[in-house]
């Protein structure tokens, strides 16, 4: 119950890791236990913003823009967010 509490009635709480695995983030995103998992670890790393660029990255990849320009905007709006020195949500991946 606490899942579709925190993720909603519709959400899927029955997607195999080995699904997620070969098919990629976009099923870990349409997923509840497994996201829920992949957003705790990210937490404990000090590193949720990095599923938020996902997110916004598929997003941005599924939208269908009415122009070049609109397109530029969306795009410049993830840089800014995400992958300039000292953005908002800079996202952190150590060397490791």
């Amino acid at each position: 119950q606490k899942l579709y509490d925190f993720f909603g009635s519709d959400a899927a709480i029955d997607i195999p890791f080995e699904e997620i695995e070969k098919n990629g983030i976009g099923y870990l995103i349409q997923s509840s236990v497994p996201l829920a998992y992949f957003i705790e670890y990210l937490l404990i790393h000090d590193n949720p913003e990095i599923m938020f660029f996902f997110i916004d990255v598929i997003k941005f990849e599924e939208t269908i823009y009415p122009d070049n320009i609109s397109s530029l905007e969306a795009s410049q709006n993830i840089l800014t967010n995400y992958l300039c020195i000292n953005s908002p949500l800079e996202c952190r991946v150590s060397s490791k």
